[in-house]
């Protein structure tokens, strides 16, 4: 067990710090364009993926 957690490593955190495994995680793999359907909103100084009602929201008042 000692072995084991002592070799523990969080993939995500090992991703984000490495620019080049980063660069993996686009919406469209060829193009730099982002996607229209993904909106975020602010919730407690993070932001989030908008619920379906809060996107509504959003196109309505921008």
């Amino acid at each position: 067990m000692a072995r084991l957690v002592g070799t523990y490593e969080c993939e995500w955190k090992k991703t984000i710090e490495d620019p080049e495994q980063l660069k993996r995680f686009r919406h469209f793999i060829n193009s730099d364009a982002t996607d229209d359907n993904v909106v975020f909103v602010s919730e407690r100084q993070q932001i989030r993926p908008a619920l379906e009602s809060e996107k509504s929201l959003i196109a309505t008042s921008a």
